[in-house]
């Protein structure tokens, strides 16, 4: 037997999580990026929720096709309330190159204003597909920092390790925290 010191890094802030998640891959990062940074994590609802049976792509491509199309914000389950945190990380999935209509709507509904916005998404080839630029522009006055598009195959494992880097390089304001571990041989 012996002892291990394990160090682990942990933002100090007072953050929240914000996602947008069909499939549940940006739901896995999200929760990721929570336990990492300590920051509350809310999920944005639509009322009439989105088809997550894979076999339906087609169906929730035409839904979201048809939204974008129409400029349609549809309507959300709970206000989510961002005062008095900072920063925001806002992740969705990468559809059609755009964020999702939800994801419009809770930037429309809210001013973030002097608020950073660390934005994260998941793809499937796609990167970011330029909804980065485009959430600057739905939250005038927020500094939008680096974002961090993942794969959604990674995503869904968790992207530990790729989610701690992002953190680091846009935040640069994580201590060490040490934790002892007992090993047993």
């Amino acid at each position: 037997g012996g002892t291990v010191e394990r160090t682990e890094e942990v933002f100090m802030g007072n953050g929240l999580v914000v996602h947008f998640s069909v499939h549940g891959s940006t739901a896995r990062a999200a929760r990721t990026i929570a336990s990492l940074t300590g920051a509350d994590i809310v999920g944005i609802r639509p009322v009439v929720p989105y088809d997550a049976d894979p076999r339906h792509h087609g169906a929730l491509l035409a839904r979201v096709r048809r939204e974008r199309a129409a400029g349609l914000r549809p309507e959300l389950v709970d206000d989510i309330d961002p005062a008095g945190h900072d920063p925001i990380f806002l992740g969705h999935p990468l559809r059609d190159g755009a964020p999702p209509m939800p994801v419009c709507g809770f930037l429309e509904q809210h001013d973030l204003s002097g608020r950073r916005i660390a934005p994260f998404n998941t793809h499937l080839g796609g990167g970011d597909g330029g909804t980065y630029a485009m959430i600057a522009w739905l939250a005038p006055g927020a500094t939008i920092l680096e974002g961090l598009p993942i794969q959604s195959d990674a995503a869904a494992a968790g992207a530990h390790q790729q989610i701690a880097a992002w953190l680091r390089g846009v935040l640069g304001v994580f201590r060490t925290v040490g934790e002892m571990i007992v090993r047993y041989g």
